[in-house]
């Protein structure tokens, strides 16, 4: 018996070896791409950074609710660890507080990073909505989050580094193009001029205004996204007034799903949904409603 178990084992030993090296190259490879330097051409366009109460309040309502900063970088902007192992890799959003990366940011560092997804550093940033936000908000509306993160009191936590670090699974999802929605460097047009201004209020053009961070997870259709995460990670659920998306809704339940994060049957939605959402007016719950009824109905787009 132990003539036929030898050479099994050997045989193990090998595919081990072999799949481990392979695994390991491909990290290695994901991650010196995704740490590769990029290149903006022009100057990084800026506004001047307000410091008045209104101006903040404003900035702080962009920055929390619609940008959902805080998802990411924790209530008070001080950064958290996500995760870290070797399956998944690192994801430390950093301290955009004076106590850490804030105290070192130029102006031009801020705009860089919000509207272009590219670090003070000159690399691409990975898991920010960066093509949302340069879509969506003016100069001036930039600023205004800029002024209230500058404006927010020191949080002293040292996170470490690095920020980001693609484990074995994230590896392989990136070599395989599932992250490049998350990308925002590589969905950005840099070259276009800033969005104009769009007057508050419950309606179309407001709506869509606001829709823009949706997209980077509901597709820039809103009809929904296949899975693109570890396993488990469930599709984006359609927005379009398709049967398979909100045609059946009322407005109400939409309501419900943003501000309670629930569904119509009463369960909560996945940890995806930003719970931020909370804080969202009646008014911009009613502009969006209003942009997403007008959207082509299109079907659920789960990879199914």
């Amino acid at each position: 018996m132990r003539e036929y178990l030898k050479p099994i084992g050997i045989g193990v030993l090998i595919v081990i070896v072999f799949g481990g090296g392979f695994l390991g190259l491909q990290v290695r490879k994901a991650n010196g791409l995704l740490n590769a330097p990029v290149t903006l051409d022009g100057p990084i366009a800026t506004a001047p950074i307000p410091t008045d109460p209104e101006s903040l309040a404003r900035g702080e309502h962009l920055a929390r609710v619609v940008g959902v900063c805080g998802e990411c970088h924790g209530d008070d902007m001080g950064g958290k660890l996500d995760f870290d192992d070797l399956m998944m890799g690192r994801m430390a959003p950093p301290n955009l507080t004076r106590g850490g990366l804030g105290a070192t940011l130029t102006d031009e560092d801020w705009f860089r990073a919000i509207r272009h997804g590219v670090t003070s550093q000159g690399r691409a940033i990975l898991i920010m909505p960066s093509a949302a936000y340069n879509r969506a908000f003016t100069l001036e509306e930039v600023a205004a989050m800029v002024g209230w993160l500058k404006s927010l009191p020191p949080v002293e936590r040292d996170l470490g580094e690095p920020t980001m670090r693609l484990g074995i699974i994230f590896s392989l999802i990136y070599l395989g193009g599932g992250l490049e929605k998350d990308v925002g460097f590589v969905n950005i047009d840099h070259s276009a001029a800033p969005p104009a201004a769009v007057e508050e209020g419950p309606t179309v053009a407001y709506g869509n205004k606001l829709a823009a961070p949706c997209r980077s997870c509901h597709g820039q259709d809103l009809a929904g996204l296949p899975p693109s995460g570890p396993p488990g990670t469930p599709p984006a659920r359609n927005l379009t007034p398709h049967e398979t998306g909100l045609k059946e809704w009322t407005r109400d339940e939409f309501a419900v799903a943003l501000r309670e994060s629930k569904g119509r049957d009463g369960r909560e939605l996945n940890l995806f949904m930003p719970r931020a959402y909370k804080g969202l007016t009646d008014v911009e719950i009613d502009a969006m409603w209003a942009y997403l009824g007008t959207t082509t109905p299109t079907p659920w787009n789960n990879g199914e």
